[in-house]
């Protein structure tokens, strides 16, 4: 009977990821003067699942781990939901930039949690209507948070709550 419970869950996993990818290339990024080791992403998550398996057709560079990474660039394709896969294993990030329009509509309480480190945010072009209060709750060092094209009309009042530098 285990056996057959076992199977039930990987099958109810499978599916639930199935046909969605994410894929890096990792690159060193000029920015700011230094050079970040980046993620550049391509994302298949049209379903919005929030825990798909990173993976990569160049790995990383000799000497880097998930850890190294600094920066994420979301730079094709497409997905209802930011994932927090993406902050879960590369818990250094300090920029994430949607260099595309991915078709994300939801940002959720938890998808930015791991990313204590995150100093900068850029969304362009992807119809997000609603932030929860909570989305940077654990985010107390993101000092940049560039919102441009999206279907906001408001910000909740305590989104910024716990950080001193975008309350001013």
């Amino acid at each position: 009977m285990e056996g057959k419970f076992l199977l039930l869950i990987f099958l109810l996993v499978a599916s639930e990821v199935s046909g969605q990818s994410i894929n890096c290339d990792f690159a060193d990024e000029p920015r700011g003067g230094t050079q970040l080791y980046s993620c550049n992403a391509n994302i298949q998550n049209p379903n919005g699942a929030d825990n798909i398996p990173i993976t990569s057709s160049n790995g990383h560079f000799e000497y880097n781990e998930d850890y190294d990474v600094k920066m994420l660039n979301i730079v094709t394709g497409t997905s209802a939901l930011m994932p927090r896969v993406f902050c879960d294993q590369f818990f250094n990030l300090i920029v994430i930039e949607f260099l595309a329009n991915i078709q994300m509509s939801t940002i959720n309480a938890e998808s930015f949690t791991g990313c204590t480190k995150i100093r900068e945010i850029f969304i362009r072009s992807n119809p997000i209507e609603v932030l929860p209060p909570t989305a940077f709750i654990t985010n107390t060092y993101l000092k940049i948070f560039y919102l441009k094209d999206t279907q906001l009309t408001s910000l909740p009042s305590s989104l910024f709550a716990t950080n001193q530098a975008l309350q001013d």
